[in-house]
């Protein structure tokens, strides 16, 4: 059979569990299962630090004799089984038993993707949280009345490199004024440029004009279709 189901640990508080019946074989491997740490911690024991890595915990003959209902050797019998085929890893002292569950990765793996799953889930927050920073609008201009995403505001800078704050308060205070209100803050000022005869930089390649021939104000000048040409 395969496939998985999820355990949560709480469920040995449940009144279930905490039956005085005794447990079966089957029962205390999951008891065992339950028990183990499910990242490396660290234990005291008297005056002594034990790490413990995944999969593993403390525990003693007598504390599972308890909460299984078991006599001690039917306790020590039974780790021994799980020891000889391999599927925990039995350290005695005289202090403590230490247990750890073998190929304790293998019941890991719905874990395990679980947290891959939430990383990609995070990291997918983080790019959709980029993509929305850049689209978010950011206000300027004294009354905050005039609006730009981060990549509006790069062409606004470099399509009016020379006064664009100026034109920004010059909408700002207009909207102010006015009560009007903009869906698109750049192409109304574009808008409001155009009508200035203002070139904008990106355009100026676009117009033919034999180099030397006149000065950079005298070419600008005629494109304006001013006078003093």
């Amino acid at each position: 059979m395969e496939g998985w189901i999820s355990i949560y640990r709480q469920i040995v508080d449940n009144w279930i569990w905490k039956s005085k019946e005794p447990f079966d074989k089957r029962s205390a491997w999951i008891s065992l299962l339950l028990k183990a740490s499910h990242k490396e911690s660290k234990v005291v024991i008297g005056s002594q630090i034990i790490n413990l890595k995944k999969g593993s915990f403390i525990t003693s003959e007598i504390k599972l004799s308890k909460e299984w209902n078991w006599g001690r050797k039917k306790v020590r019998d039974f780790l021994k089984i799980l020891e000889e085929d391999k599927m925990i890893v039995k350290n005695s002292t005289t202090k403590y038993t230490t247990l750890t569950i073998e190929n304790w990765g293998l019941y890991q793996i719905e874990e395990q993707q679980k947290n891959n799953k939430r990383t990609t889930q995070g990291q997918h927050r983080d790019t959709i949280n980029n993509d929305n920073n850049e689209n978010k609008n950011i206000y300027y201009g004294e009354y905050k009345n005039v609006f730009f995403t981060n990549e509006q505001f790069e062409k606004l800078k470099k399509e009016f490199p020379n006064d664009y704050k100026t034109r920004i308060q010059k909408l700002d205070d207009y909207i102010q004024s006015t009560g009007k209100k903009y869906k698109d803050c750049l192409a109304t000022i574009r808008n409001w440029a155009r009508k200035e005869g203002y070139i904008r930089p990106t355009e100026i390649k676009k117009i033919e004009y034999v180099e030397n021939t006149m000065t950079e104000e005298e070419y600008f000048a005629k494109v304006r279709g001013l006078k003093n040409v």
